[in-house]
């Protein structure tokens, strides 16, 4: 049984009182519950574990990235500068080049990354028996 049919086959929370929106019966979606969004996907890879699941705080994962600092001679790039998402912080290197002998402009996103659990407690996984 998939764990969001699952949800949605639970009679406490299936009910539009339990927390304020017909969202699971007009919409089959679960919008929030106990101030956790929900969000349903298909793309969690197999593994060793039958993970089907899980429940993460933020804080649960660490992701850490730096630009790599290009060494060019001058006049080589039409584009190199660093390029940051203000709401994530996620930074990324961009570089723009022309090629005169097949007059093609390429361009190029880069970064340099590395991830870790953060605080453990944040992440709680659910496994198939």
């Amino acid at each position: 049984v998939d764990a969001f049919d699952a949800l949605l086959g639970d009679s406490t929370i299936n009910q539009a009182y339990a927390y304020g929106s017909a969202a699971a019966i007009q919409d089959g979606k679960i919008p929030k519950l106990m101030d956790l969004s929900i969000y349903e996907s298909n793309v969690i890879p197999l593994n060793s574990i039958s993970l089907n699941s899980f429940a993460c705080h933020p804080d649960a994962i660490a992701v850490a990235m730096r630009n790599i600092n290009t060494v060019v001679p001058e006049g080589v790039y039409q584009g190199l500068e660093m390029l940051t998402d203000a709401e994530s912080g996620i930074s990324m290197g961009y570089r723009r080049y022309y090629d005169g002998t097949t007059g093609k402009v390429h361009a190029s996103v880069e970064c340099l990354f590395g991830y870790a659990a953060g605080l453990t407690p944040g992440l709680k996984l659910t496994t198939v028996p």
